[in-house]
C-alpha cells in the first residue's frame, strides 16, 4: 500500500493522529513514545502499516521512524501477537532496546507490557530472536556510523532528537560516514 504519508497534523489524541493531506484526514494510530513527540500543526513523515482485520475494518498504525516499523511488522507476524500489543511493547523503548532484549533473550522485559506474559514473551525471544541477528549483523555497518554521527553533531550543539530525525530523512544513495555525516548537516541547516 503506501510506505509513508507526510502532512499536517490537525489533531493529537492520546491513541491517534489525524494527518491532513490534500484535503484528507488520515486517522493514524501511534505508540505513546511517537505521540509524545508530535506537536499539532507540525508538518510530519509518518511509515505507515494498513492493516485490515478480516474484512471488518481498516485501520493505518504509524511510526516516526522506519525501524520502529519494520520491528511492528516482525512482531505482528507472530501468531498471537497483534497489532494493538505490539504498538504498546514499541512505545516502552526504542527499537535498538528491544532488539537487544531479544537477542539476549530478557523475557522479563518484553513481559512488562499489558498482554504479554511471560509465554508470549518467550514466543516473540524464539520466532524474532534469530531474524533479529541476521537483521543486525547485515545493517551493523549503517548502524554504527549513525551512532557516530549523532555524538559528532550533538557535540557540535545539535539535540540528539533532531540529529535522529535527520538520520531517518538521509537518502539510501548517501554511502559512508563522510557522505551521510554531511546529508545529516545538510537536513540538520534547513531546519534552523
Amino acid at each position: 500500500m503506501f510506505y509513508y504519508l507526510s502532512g499536517r497534523i490537525e489533531e493529537k489524541t492520546k491513541d491517534f493522529v489525524i494527518l491532513e493531506k490534500d484535503g484528507y484526514g488520515f486517522k493514524i494510530f501511534l505508540c505513546q513514545k511517537d505521540i509524545s513527540e508530535i506537536q499539532e500543526g507540525s508538518e510530519i513523515r509518518l511509515y505507515t502499516f494498513f492493516y485490515e482485520k478480516e474484512n471488518q475494518f481498516l485501520r493505518i498504525y504509524g511510526f516516526l521512524k522506519k525501524i520502529d516499523l519494520s520491528l511492528f511488522e516482525m512482531l505482528i507476524s507472530i501468531s498471537g501477537i497483534g497489532p494493538k500489543a505490539a504498538l504498546s511493547l514499541i512505545g516502552l523503548s526504542s527499537a535498538e532496546e528491544i532488539f537487544s532484549a531479544i537477542s539476549q533473550g530478557k523475557s522479563e522485559f518484553l513481559s512488562r507490557i499489558s498482554g504479554i506474559g511471560k509465554k508470549r514473551a518467550q514466543k516473540i525471544i524464539l520466532e524474532l530472536k534469530d531474524k533479529i541477528i541476521t537483521n543486525r549483523e547485515k545493517e551493523s555497518p549503517v548502524f554504527e556510523e549513525n551512532l557516530e554521527i549523532i555524538e559528532a553533531l550533538h557535540s557540535l550543539g545539535f539535540p540528539k532528537s533532531k540529529v535522529k530525525d535527520a538520520l531517518n530523512k538521509i537518502p539510501s544513495s548517501a554511502e559512508g560516514l563522510e557522505n551521510r555525516l554531511k546529508e545529516a548537516l545538510k537536513i540538520l541547516s534547513q531546519k534552523k
